[in-house]
């Protein structure tokens, strides 16, 4: 497994070559554990100082509607830094996910054009976070003004299909990459070594 991932950043500009199957998952889940815990490192300090404000307030005599309003309104202001996470790693993920992926493809017989479908996905749905954020942010602040959760649910109910459209490029990326791997020499080059 270590060696997989070695492998992976040792070779993160070489798309040329083939990178067995099970060394790209193993590189593939080293960097969405790495993503995932900067994310949370982010992301969980925020939610739980939220949550103490909220519990501080409650504390004190504040009523369910200011509690929930404070929550909210935190929440919204946690949303820019969420986004801005969000597409920090989704760019990174990006640059160093592409040449394995390219070279799992290689080792599958297929040309390294076919990752170019889920960078293209990925960065539609990145490109569309700031909408995204916004729309979030504006159903945040109706749940403060409202305590009507239509006007809240109502807010997301347009980002299903880009929602499906971020699941897209995950899908086409484990599509592709589970893939057999072509026996022997191929015309990418000789047959890798699993790791």
């Amino acid at each position: 497994m270590f060696d997989a991932i070695r492998h992976g950043l040792a070779n993160l500009f070489n798309f040329s070559g083939r990178d067995a199957r099970q060394s790209f998952w193993y590189y593939v889940l080293f960097l969405f554990v790495v993503q995932y815990g900067v994310s949370l490192l982010v992301t969980l300090p925020l939610t739980f100082g939220s949550m103490a404000d909220s519990f501080r307030m409650a504390s004190h005599g504040a009523t369910p509607q200011e509690v929930n309003a404070a929550m909210a309104a935190s929440m919204s202001s946690m949303l820019g830094i969420t986004m801005w996470v969000g597409v920090i790693s989704g760019i990174a993920m990006i640059l160093l996910l592409a040449a394995s992926f390219v070279r799992r493809l290689h080792d599958s017989g297929l040309s390294g054009w076919w990752a170019a479908l889920p960078v293209a996905i990925h960065l539609v749905n990145i490109a569309r976070m700031p909408v995204q954020m916004a729309q979030a942010q504006s159903a945040m602040i109706a749940m403060q003004t409202r305590s009507d959760p239509q006007a809240f649910i109502g807010q997301f109910q347009g980002q299903v299909g880009w929602m499906l459209l971020g699941w897209g490029a995950l899908a086409a990326v484990i599509v592709l990459g589970v893939r057999k791997s072509t026996p022997g020499d191929n015309r990418f080059g000789p047959e890798p070594d699993p790791a």
